[in-house]
This record gives C-alpha cells, structure tokens and sequence, in this order.
C-alpha cells in the first residue's frame, strides 16, 4: 500500500469513525423525531431546514472546495483562508438570507409555517462558518477534531430533543429550533479547533489568499450550488407539488439515504486535499483508483443489505405510519451508490486545479432532476423523485468520468 493512500486512509477513518458515531447519535435523534412528529410535522421540519441549507451552496462561494484544495496544496496558507471564510459567510449571509425568505414566502407550506422557517433561517451564518472551516480542518489534516465536531453538535441536538420531550414541548418549531442550535455549536466548535489559525500573525479579513483563485473559486461555487440543488431540489419541488405529508415521507426516506452516502462523501472531501498534494501523475491515479474500489465494495455491499432489509429498516425505525416511504427508499438505494461514484470522480476533477471542468457535471445533474421532478412527480409523487434522482445522478456521472478521463489524457 502506498504512503499516500495510507495517508488518506488514515484520515479517512478519523472523519468516517466520527460521522458514523454522529450518524447513529442523529439516527435516534431522527427516528425520536419523526415518530412524534408523524408525517405532516416531520414535512415541516425537512423542507425548512432542506430550504435553510441551501445557503451553503448559495453563499459559500466556492470556498469549502478552494479551501480543501489550496489548504492541501500550501497548508501555510490556512491562516489567511480562515480569515477569507469569515468574510463570506458574512457576505453570503447578507445575500442569502433575503432570498431563502422570499423562495420561502412563495410556498404554500413556508407562508403556514413562519415560525420554524425563521429559526431555519438564523441557521445560515453559523452553517456558513462551519462548513468553511470543516473544509480547513480537513485540509490541515484534522480528521480527529473535526469528527468530534460532528459527534458534540450531534449529541446537543439529541440531549434537547430529550429535554424537550421530557418538557413535553416537541413539535415542529422547537424541533427546528434545536437543529440550529446544533449547528451554531458546530461553529463554535470549528472555530475553537481552528484557534491557532485564526489567532495567527497571517489572519486577515480579507480576500488575500483566494485574489487568484477567482475562477477556480466561480467554478467550484457553480458546481456546489448545482450539486446540492441536484441533491434537494426535490424535496423542495414535492413541498410545490404534493402535500407537507408526501414531503414527510420522502424525507424519511431520504435521511437513510443520506446516512448511507457519508462513507463515500467522507473519503471524497479528503481525497481531494490528498490528490492536490500528489505531484506524480502515476501516484494520483494509483490512489484514486483504490479510493474507487474502496467505495465500490463498502457503499455497494452496504446498497445490496439496505435493498433486502429496506421493509423493515423503515418500520423498525420510523413505525407503520410511514409504509409510504417504503418504496422511496428501494428507488434511491441505486441512486446512494451512483452518487458515491460521483464523489470520487467529481473530487478527482477539483484537486486538478482545472475550474472551467467543476461546474459541469452537476449542471447537467441538476437541470436533468429538476425536469424529471416537473415530469415525474405529479405521476408518481415521491417514487417519481426517487426515479428522477436516480437518472439525474446517472447523467452527472457519466459527465464527471468523462471529464475525468479527458483530463488524465490531456496531462
């Protein structure tokens, strides 16, 4: 085995062990969640805080992936980036936030629900903060704190869901308000592991380390809001398009598979400061390569046990209410393994440095899911998502190989 791929293994299993104790920490904390809730508040709760979310891709502005992939390349740069992160999540802030409200206002479900969208809302600038400096403690080769990170935000929505049925005062709006209390501790967290960066001598507010990154950081930008539009879009439609009950059910079924992406999204966002490092054309393939086969048979093994036992994972975990979501489930088990793939390849393209390529392959994800989801879902509802995400998905990564391997062919 390779020094390098030992390397990124090794971080790997760090952020892995963590998101997988923090998967489990939220797993409960979700089936407590939707088994009170029932699927009518279980809605409320997924479509603001998927509505909220959108500010990472929104207004981050490219910076997670720059700051994987220029903290990974030239760590001394760390201090600077931490302060150009600050700069815009407080930018993005001010542009996002007036937008999610009116996208918002101009649902039928969000004019109903005031309450629990202004909590989501005030989520933004702290999601904003920790997910930039998540990318940074990866690319300073922090696996360790940034996976306790995950375990401590994850514990503290748990410990007042607990708090708050103890209260007997669960519903929607105080569901959603735990959430971004577990995010605002996300970045104090990130801060606190990042204080030797951001109390440095080369801290600076300012925009200094990125000023010749502008294309790479407008590319990577594009591609994280069309990737995360890609991925949410339909919960968003099915909030237009069905009722908030559809949108309970499709969001149960998409948080087990969410839950079955992060191995796959853990080994892609580190692969990416590791593959930036690599000089040798020879040494990247060799690592990218392994990381593939890795996916392949751990997302794979783990797709083919979800598909047999997707009946009963659903009951088990979120009671008979939610049969609905049964069949959802079965349909974005391939879509899990697709994107997981896509992980690899799209990350492979970002740690070339080669902006113009980012943005494409989940361009064409997202607009193929938006029109399959216009097409599909006044049909088939949720199961209509589901499929639309599983051709969509396909699309991106069949462009993702082939900008992939255009790439190795023209270096």
């Amino acid at each position: 085995m390779s020094l390098h791929f030992k390397s990124l293994i090794s971080e790997a299993s760090k952020l892995f062990s963590g998101q997988m104790i923090g998967i489990v920490i939220a797993a409960a904390t979700t089936i407590i969640i939707t088994r009170i809730l029932g699927p009518e508040g279980r809605g409320v709760y997924t479509w603001t805080l998927t509505l909220a979310t959108l500010a990472v891709p929104l207004a981050t502005f490219g910076m997670d992936t720059t700051n994987r992939f220029l903290g990974g390349k030239e760590p001394q740069l760390i201090p600077a980036l931490s302060g150009a992160s600050f700069v815009m999540a407080g930018l993005g802030s001010l542009i996002a936030i007036p937008i999610l409200v009116a996208i918002g206002l101009s649902f039928p479900i969000g004019q109903k629900n005031l309450t629990p969208l202004t909590w989501a809302l005030l989520s933004v600038p702290f999601g904003l903060i920790s997910y930039s400096l998540g990318s940074l403690l990866i690319a300073a080769k922090r696996a360790g704190p940034s996976a306790l990170i995950n375990i401590y935000s994850k514990s503290a929505v748990f410990i007042l869901i607990v708090v708050l049925i103890s209260l007997n005062m669960v519903n929607a709006t105080t569901v959603v308000a735990a959430s971004v209390l577990g995010i605002v501790m996300s970045a104090v967290f990130s801060v606190h592991c990042l204080k030797d960066k951001i109390f440095n001598k080369d801290f600076s507010l300012s925009f200094g380390p990125i000023k010749g990154m502008w294309k790479y950081a407008a590319s990577a930008y594009f591609a994280g809001l069309f990737y995360h539009l890609m991925q949410k879009v339909d919960i968003l439609m099915l909030g237009a398009l069905t009722s908030t009950e559809e949108v309970g059910y499709f969001g149960a079924a998409a948080t087990l598979a969410d839950i079955m992406t992060v191995p796959a999204s853990t080994l892609g966002a580190v692969i990416l400061s590791h593959l930036a490092n690599i000089k040798s054309k020879e040494n990247k393939t060799k690592t990218k390569r392994k990381a593939l086969l890795a996916t392949i048979a751990l997302i794979g093994s783990g797709c083919l046990l979800a598909m047999v036992l997707a009946k009963w994972i659903v009951i088990i975990l979120f009671g008979s209410d939610f049969e609905t979501s049964i069949a959802a489930f079965r349909l974005l088990i391939p879509a899990v393994f697709i994107l997981s793939l896509y992980f690899i390849f799209q990350n492979s393209i970002s740690a070339t440095g080669r902006a113009r390529m980012l943005f494409i392959a989940p361009m064409v994800g997202c607009v193929a899911n938006i029109g399959l989801n216009f097409l599909l879902i006044p049909q088939f509802g949720i199961n209509g998502a589901a499929i639309a995400s599983i051709i969509s998905y396909s699309l991106a990564l069949i462009c993702s190989i082939f900008i992939d391997q255009h790439h190795n062919k023209t270096t």
